[in-house]
């Protein structure tokens, strides 16, 4: 009940900022071309990102792709937000950013996995984000952006169900599968082709499809014909995660994250004391929030990720019985498949 009076009491809070025009959270490195203000919620832009983000969008309405732009920023070594090279995606997602013409929207996304929430439960504030472009540019960019989707839209005409799953032998990049003329099916390392953060760094030479798939196959069907190789895997695997909750890291861990997160009730139901009595001003203890939250998130996928790891050591030592089972049942089929 206290926490559901607390998140009620924080949503009251948030609401109060969004009337008065203001964003609630702030959080990260925020947008390109732009520096968060805390004291104000606003943003301010800053001179030498904007005229980039301006060149990103000019460039996309006259027919320029986006990997083409990300490829023209990298080769001039203009950084992204965070000192990272420009990919494809990053500039997509900055043109498509309704900001940067002066519109921002709260409650996008929502929950741990930012999931995409309905556009009539966002709130709209005009005055938070100043225009770096106008919104006629803007709407030109969705167009040829569309245009460009619509273009280079279609499904593979092949299947190569080892995509993903093998890499080059040469630079351990993924092979992908392409169609040369005639219609013959190859593998080819993703690494000898340049992208838009990086220059080619493979020469390995293309492998036929047919005869990858077939090798991968024949192994496949000799493993299952003798589970004692996997078994000998699983052992090896078994021993290594043992030895591990043996000394007690996986444990303390489990523990010591339990604690931890027990004590975010603690700390939201102080902080939400000092925003009732209105000591501070609000903004400061909504930051906090903000942050608290953001902490815990992390901390909670971090015990999901341990208890996982815990749960499947556990279940290692009862594999192997089921293991001779699974290829004892499999194997006199493996001809046929």
């Amino acid at each position: 009940m206290d926490a559901e009076r607390r998140r009620d009491a924080t949503g009251r809070g948030k609401m109060a900022m969004l009337k008065s025009g203001k964003l609630p959270q702030g959080v990260g490195i925020g947008i390109y071309g732009y520096h968060w203000v805390k004291e104000s919620k606003k943003r301010i832009p800053i001179e030498s990102e904007a005229k980039v983000v301006k060149r990103m969008f000019e460039m996309m309405a006259n027919g320029v792709s986006c990997f083409k732009i990300a490829v023209t920023l990298n080769k001039e070594n203009i950084p992204t937000k965070s000192g990272k090279k420009w990919e494809p995606r990053t500039v997509s997602r900055i043109l498509r950013n309704t900001a940067f013409y002066g519109v921002t929207y709260f409650g996008q996304t929502a929950g741990s996995d930012r999931r995409k929430t309905a556009k009539e439960t966002w709130h709209m504030l005009p005055d938070v984000t100043p225009a770096i472009i106008n919104q006629d540019l803007f709407e030109r960019v969705q167009i040829a952006m569309e245009k460009s989707r619509e273009i280079h839209y279609g499904k593979p005409l092949h299947e190569y169900p080892l995509a993903g799953f093998v890499v080059c032998g040469h630079c351990g990049s993924p092979l992908v599968g392409h169609c040369l003329r005639g219609g013959y099916r190859y593998y080819h390392c993703r690494g000898t082709y340049p992208t838009a953060s990086r220059s080619k760094i493979c020469n390995a030479r293309y492998i036929k499809a047919d005869w990858l798939e077939s090798v991968v196959w024949d192994k496949v069907k000799s493993v299952l014909a003798n589970p004692e190789l996997l078994l000998n895997e699983v052992r090896k695997q078994t021993e290594a995660e043992q030895q591990e909750v043996s000394t007690g890291t996986l444990e303390q861990e489990i523990k010591a994250l339990n604690r931890k997160i027990k004590g975010y009730d603690g700390q939201e139901r102080r902080l939400m004391s000092v925003l009732r009595l209105d000591v501070v001003k609000s903004d400061i203890v909504l930051d906090e929030l903000n942050q608290m939250k953001t902490e815990q998130e992390a901390d909670k996928k971090r015990l999901s990720s341990l208890t996982q790891t815990k749960n499947y050591i556990e279940k290692m030592i009862d594999l192997e019985a089921h293991l001779k089972q699974l290829c004892a049942d499999i194997a006199p089929d493996l001809a046929g498949c």
